[in-house]
């Protein structure tokens, strides 16, 4: 990459931050007030190479007014902590959507209640040591996204509500999902004072939905049906939720729903088409942004 590149890259995203009342902290760079962020919107480089290395940001990324969102290809967010403060009575609120293909978000804290990874569309979304927060289908969309080596943690939500973690929004048979691989999925503090809480791992929003969890640690705090309904008329024939290999006391499958779209898998054969290499084809990118990965089964 030349100098010029790299140049208008750390420029665009000193920008970004500077007019986006982003405050620096020791560790991260932490979004303060989303109704006071600009539109921000930068050409990309025309190289894959050039497009694919940026310190913390996008080639090309929009924060709107309410939450950032990327909605380009080629892009690496890293080191960045994006929080959505508008707690469990905001109801619906993004910390961070993202449209595009080849997406990576290394070491990043998303923190929000309901809704606040919007995983909204496009291929080969990536997530690595990142920490997610939230309540309520708090990961969910339609792209392919894998999050990997990552902490999920679900948070108290208002009376009388239950967590749910997950809600894929596929809406046919295309190669999408959300898959979750050697993770940790915990409770905050406050949710695990609050023993009454029921949460639970997904749930359908779309009638294809289609979500995996493998090889990770699922804490106790996970009803033993693992999954819900999105609402009493889902259709729970055309969706496709598997566990893999996980661990932890949340991890026991005795007990949990008897849908015919709901697999306990044990062959591997069924399990690689959903890792890295497979699913997102991250070895013919993920090495470009210096990305750390798995690109199999561990």
């Amino acid at each position: 990459m030349g100098n010029s590149t790299a140049q208008f890259l750390q420029s665009s995203i000193a920008k970004l931050f500077k007019e986006s009342s982003l405050e620096e902290s020791e560790h991260a760079h932490k979004l303060m007030e989303y109704q006071a962020l600009p539109q921000f919107l930068s050409s990309p480089p025309s190289s894959f190479v050039r497009c694919i290395i940026s310190a913390a940001a996008a080639a090309a990324a929009v924060c709107s007014l309410h939450h950032p969102y990327i909605r380009s290809d080629f892009v690496l967010v890293k080191d960045i902590s994006i929080v959505n403060n508008a707690g469990p009575e905001g109801e619906q609120a993004v910390a961070l959507r993202t449209a595009g293909n080849f997406i990576a978000c290394l070491r990043c804290s998303i923190e929000g209640f309901q809704d606040t990874l919007y995983a909204d569309e496009g291929k080969n979304h990536f997530f690595f040591n990142c920490e997610i927060y939230g309540t309520i289908d708090f990961i969910f969309g339609a792209a392919s996204v894998v999050i990997q080596n990552s902490t999920i943690l679900a948070r108290r939500p208002l009376d009388r509500q239950y967590n749910v973690i997950t809600a894929d929004g596929r809406t046919d048979t295309a190669n999408n999902a959300i898959v979750i691989h050697k993770c940790s999925i915990i409770p905050t503090p406050e949710l695990k004072a609050q023993s009454n809480v029921k949460t639970y791992l997904g749930r359908p929003w779309k009638t294809f939905s289609r979500t995996i969890i493998m090889q990770s640690n699922i804490d106790g705090f996970i009803d033993s049906e693992g999954w819900v309904k999105f609402r009493d008329s889902s259709d729970v024939t055309t969706l496709y939720y598997a566990e893999f290999w996980n661990s932890g006391p949340g991890s026991n499958t005795t007990g949990r729903v008897n849908w015919p779209g709901f697999h306990i898998l044990t062959n591997l054969d069924d399990v690689q088409v959903f890792t890295v290499d497979k699913f997102i084809n991250g070895s013919e990118w993920l090495k470009k942004l210096d990305v750390p990965y798995f690109p199999g089964l561990v």
